[in-house]
């Protein structure tokens, strides 16, 4: 499993908050992409390739998806504010 960058594991912190009902609305997802477009941190995300790539990921397994997920938060040395955030 890959150590992610910090704006990646807060984009996932996001998806998962989302996807936890197991419904993923279209509301939803456009909160997400318009937090994407406002955030400095996530400038090189292109949301309409990748951000489907992670409900496909989330729908072939969302156990993994998750576990995946609860790894890059163990993984990872975050400062305080960092921590806040997620």
């Amino acid at each position: 499993m890959e150590k992610l960058p910090f704006e990646r594991v807060l984009l996932k912190t996001a998806f998962c908050i989302m996807a936890c009902d197991g419904k993923i609305e279209d509301s939803e997802i456009q909160v997400i992409k318009k937090l994407c477009l406002e955030s400095k941190a996530l400038a090189t995300y292109n949301f309409d390739v990748e951000f489907p790539l992670l409900i496909t990921k989330f729908k072939l397994d969302s156990n993994e998806f998750i576990s995946n997920y609860m790894y890059s938060l163990e993984s990872n040395d975050f400062i305080e504010q960092e921590q806040l955030d997620i």
